[in-house]
Protein backbone atom coordinates (compact mmCIF):
# COMPACT_ATOMS: atom_id res chain seq x y z
CA UNK A 1 0.00 0.00 0.00
CA UNK A 2 1.20 3.50 -0.85
CA UNK A 3 0.21 6.50 1.30
CA UNK A 4 0.50 9.98 -0.17
CA UNK A 5 0.05 12.90 2.18
CA UNK A 6 1.11 15.44 -0.38
CA UNK A 7 -1.64 18.05 -0.37
CA UNK A 8 -2.60 20.55 2.35
CA UNK A 9 -6.13 19.09 2.53
CA UNK A 10 -4.63 15.76 3.64
CA UNK A 11 -3.65 17.41 6.91
CA UNK A 12 -6.94 16.23 8.46
CA UNK A 13 -6.09 12.63 7.56
CA UNK A 14 -2.59 13.00 9.00
CA UNK A 15 -4.01 14.52 12.18
CA UNK A 16 -6.33 11.53 12.66
CA UNK A 17 -3.66 8.96 11.74
CA UNK A 18 -1.10 10.32 14.21
CA UNK A 19 -2.93 8.41 16.95
CA UNK A 20 -2.41 5.02 15.27
CA UNK A 21 0.47 2.89 14.01
CA UNK A 22 -0.07 2.34 10.29
CA UNK A 23 0.01 -1.15 8.75
CA UNK A 24 2.86 -2.13 6.44
CA UNK A 25 3.35 0.32 3.58
CA UNK A 26 5.33 0.09 0.36
CA UNK A 27 5.85 3.84 0.21
CA UNK A 28 5.10 7.01 2.15
CA UNK A 29 5.08 10.41 0.47
CA UNK A 30 4.70 13.26 2.95
CA UNK A 31 4.74 16.97 2.16
CA UNK A 32 4.20 19.18 5.19
CA UNK A 33 3.84 22.96 4.92
CA UNK A 34 6.47 24.84 6.93
CA UNK A 35 6.94 23.86 10.56
CA UNK A 36 4.10 21.40 11.05
CA UNK A 37 3.77 19.91 14.55
CA UNK A 38 1.10 17.48 13.31
CA UNK A 39 3.52 16.09 10.72
CA UNK A 40 6.23 15.67 13.37
CA UNK A 41 3.86 13.75 15.63
CA UNK A 42 2.66 11.62 12.70
CA UNK A 43 6.24 10.70 11.76
CA UNK A 44 7.04 9.56 15.30
CA UNK A 45 3.88 7.64 16.18
CA UNK A 46 2.39 6.34 12.94
CA UNK A 47 5.05 5.45 10.38
CA UNK A 48 5.98 1.74 10.23
CA UNK A 49 9.11 0.30 8.63
CA UNK A 50 8.81 0.78 4.88
CA UNK A 51 10.84 0.36 1.68
CA UNK A 52 10.48 3.90 0.27
CA UNK A 53 10.14 7.29 1.97
CA UNK A 54 9.70 10.69 0.28
CA UNK A 55 9.80 14.01 2.10
CA UNK A 56 9.37 17.42 0.51
CA UNK A 57 7.59 20.72 1.00
CA UNK A 58 3.94 21.06 -0.06
CA UNK A 59 4.13 24.77 -0.76
CA UNK A 60 7.30 24.72 -2.87
CA UNK A 61 9.30 26.68 -0.28
CA UNK A 62 12.34 25.06 1.28
CA UNK A 63 11.33 23.00 4.29
CA UNK A 64 13.74 23.53 7.20
CA UNK A 65 14.97 20.10 8.18
CA UNK A 66 16.32 21.20 11.56
CA UNK A 67 12.67 21.19 12.65
CA UNK A 68 12.09 17.58 11.48
CA UNK A 69 15.56 16.01 11.87
CA UNK A 70 14.88 13.87 14.96
CA UNK A 71 11.61 12.49 13.58
CA UNK A 72 13.15 11.81 10.16
CA UNK A 73 16.00 9.94 11.90
CA UNK A 74 13.48 7.54 13.45
CA UNK A 75 11.67 6.97 10.16
CA UNK A 76 14.90 6.36 8.23
CA UNK A 77 15.93 3.57 10.59
CA UNK A 78 13.06 1.52 9.10
CA UNK A 79 13.55 2.43 5.41
CA UNK A 80 14.97 -0.43 3.36
CA UNK A 81 15.22 0.74 -0.30
CA UNK A 82 15.06 4.47 -0.96
CA UNK A 83 14.80 7.81 0.81
CA UNK A 84 14.08 10.88 -1.33
CA UNK A 85 14.28 14.48 -0.09
CA UNK A 86 13.17 17.41 -2.22
CA UNK A 87 12.76 21.15 -1.61
CA UNK A 88 14.37 20.82 1.81
CA UNK A 89 16.91 23.01 3.59
CA UNK A 90 19.53 21.07 5.54
CA UNK A 91 21.91 22.62 8.04
CA UNK A 92 25.19 20.80 8.56
CA UNK A 93 23.77 19.22 11.74
CA UNK A 94 20.46 18.07 10.23
CA UNK A 95 22.24 16.70 7.13
CA UNK A 96 24.63 14.72 9.33
CA UNK A 97 21.73 13.27 11.34
CA UNK A 98 19.82 12.25 8.22
CA UNK A 99 22.81 10.70 6.47
CA UNK A 100 23.83 8.72 9.57
CA UNK A 101 20.26 7.50 10.12
CA UNK A 102 20.09 6.43 6.46
CA UNK A 103 23.32 4.43 6.59
CA UNK A 104 21.49 1.18 5.75
CA UNK A 105 19.36 2.74 2.97
CA UNK A 106 20.82 1.72 -0.43
CA UNK A 107 19.55 4.82 -2.25
CA UNK A 108 19.54 8.29 -0.64
CA UNK A 109 18.50 11.14 -2.95
CA UNK A 110 18.60 14.89 -2.41
CA UNK A 111 16.84 16.87 -5.15
CA UNK A 112 16.45 20.66 -5.26
CA UNK A 113 17.70 20.89 -1.67
CA UNK A 114 19.79 23.56 -0.02
CA UNK A 115 22.75 22.14 1.89
CA UNK A 116 24.60 24.35 4.39
CA UNK A 117 27.99 22.71 4.66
Amino acid sequence: MKLELDKPEYRTIMTALKHFRLPALEELNIKPVGKDEEAKQFLVTSVPALPCFTFSSADGKLCKMDFYAEEIEKVLQGVSKEAFFSTSHFSKDSLEKVVKAAAQVPKLIFYACKLDL
